[in-house]
């Protein structure tokens, strides 16, 4: 019988070797909805070595108190350092010397919600920086960006929405 967040991550534990997750991965409960049948769907977000996993979600759905479906997106087969070789400024600021002159890289900021995760690419599994990157000249909007932690090589990047 599943009726809280424990108990739901002891069925999502019990489950991962058949999900193809390793010992250093875990898939977390987050939060919790229910439907008007009484069904309820526990929300959960992939880490690794206690890193999330960008974009890995999934959802545990539970019918009349049973563990019925696990879904979503998770990776499976990961192996990486998660110690990074350049923390995120040091990152962004290697990362951008190769589109922007000095001069421009020694005027960006990053805003202070910088997080270390996993990011993964057509290459496989990154260490990785999430940042937004606000240009001090020439002025334009802040931008997300996603950096290498160990090569520094930008992984992804785009206008961040502002609130």
């Amino acid at each position: 019988m599943v009726d809280n967040q424990q108990q739901a991550q002891s069925v999502v534990n019990e489950q991962k070797p058949q999900l193809g997750l390793g010992e250093q991965d875990s898939l977390d409960v987050k939060n919790q909805t229910a439907d008007e049948q009484g069904n309820a769907y526990y929300q959960l977000e992939q880490t690794y070595k206690g890193l999330p996993v960008y974009g890995a979600r999934a959802v545990l759905e539970i019918e009349k108190g049973q563990a019925v479906l696990i879904s979503g997106s998770w990776q499976t087969g990961l192996e990486l350092e998660v110690e990074a070789k350049h923390e995120a400024l040091e990152a962004v600021t290697l990362g951008l010397r190769k589109e922007m002159s000095d001069e421009q890289v020694l005027r960006i900021a990053l805003k202070p919600e910088s997080l270390l995760m996993i990011y993964m690419t057509n290459r496989g599994a990154h260490l990785a920086w999430r940042v937004v990157v606000q240009y001090q000249e020439p002025v334009h909007a802040p931008e997300i960006m996603i950096v290498d932690a160990q090569t520094p090589e930008v992984l992804f990047r785009q206008p961040a929405m502002l609130h």
